[in-house]
């Protein structure tokens, strides 16, 4: 029998899952080594290292006043680790993780496949949208992962949200993320390949003056909520000009595909064209459309 001196709830606590509860933002990322894979130039910068700090110190607050942040820890980067600097084709900016407890990601836009897309409405809004650019998707899916794969880095504004067990609050974490998108725009435009930025409603919209690479696109729209009127997102050929733009500069097109099924095994029913109706939503409603 081994005897340790040490009281059990020390040990194997460097084989713990990381946790909101049991570590900080900041020393998760550089005490215990997390910054992710090709994007260590970003976050080792002075300027980026003393946000981090800050953001850090802002989400132990939010920590007093709520039971959690979501996503989890460990997944609040997830969308630079899927997609390293090197292979980054574009950006799409939205506004808050899923406000749904235990749906976000670290991937904005992005739940897991065995939730149904009806629980994040803006979500289904971005697939139909996909579909009717001509893209194989499943709509009831909304696992962008293979998007994050191919290079299209998927951030919000604010890259995590205070909830509950019952809810989240939207906005809730904004204040302390204030700075990040910033200092990403502003390292990405001293990067020297194509990049396309997609910008959905008018608080991602606001980066667009910060945008100075001068090999780097910008398309913007409406954000996808049901909320807003979908004639400001819909028909915005976002995909298929992203593309466009990276095969004029000699890029790989990014592959959209989430789903090998035939578009005409399931209907485009869910969050269609008109705010808060919820309608079938066909693709000749966009032909000849080109923003």
């Amino acid at each position: 029998m081994t005897i340790t001196s040490q009281p059990f709830y020390l040990l194997n606590m460097s084989n713990a899952t990381p946790t909101w509860q049991n570590t900080t933002l900041n020393d998760y990322l550089y005490t215990d080594g997390n910054i992710p894979a090709g994007w260590e130039d970003f976050f080792n910068d002075a300027k980026t290292k003393s946000a981090i700090a800050e953001i850090s110190k802002g989400l132990t607050e939010a920590l007093s006043k709520t039971a959690t942040l979501d996503p989890p820890l460990h997944k609040v980067f997830k969308a630079f680790e899927l997609s390293p600097l090197d292979k980054t084709k574009a950006v799409i900016v939205g506004q808050d993780p899923a406000p749904e407890p235990g749906l976000a990601q670290g991937i904005s836009f992005s739940i897991p496949s065995s939730k149904n897309t009806k629980h994040v409405p803006s979500i289904q809004r971005i697939l139909l949208e996909a579909q009717n650019e001509g893209i194989n998707v499943d709509i009831y899916d909304g696992n962008l992962t293979p998007w994050a794969e191919e290079g299209v880095l998927l951030l919000n504004e604010t890259l995590t949200i205070s909830c509950t067990e019952e809810s989240c609050t939207p906005d809730s974490n904004l204040q302390y993320w204030t700075p990040f998108l910033p200092l990403l725009i502003d390292f990405l435009n001293a990067y020297n390949k194509p990049l396309v930025y997609i910008l959905w409603g008018e608080k991602a919209q606001q980066n667009k003056p910060l945008i100075k690479g001068s090999n780097h696109k910008v398309l913007t729209g409406g954000h996808p909520s049901p909320k807003a009127d979908g004639k400001y997102f819909f028909c915005g050929r976002y995909f298929l000009n992203a593309n466009d733009f990276l095969k004029e500069n000699g890029v790989a097109e990014i592959d959209w595909t989430l789903s090998d099924k035939p578009k005409k095994d399931y209907g485009a029913w869910g969050w269609g064209w008109d705010s808060k109706e919820e309608k079938s939503y066909e693709q000749e409603k966009c032909t000849g459309s080109d923003r």
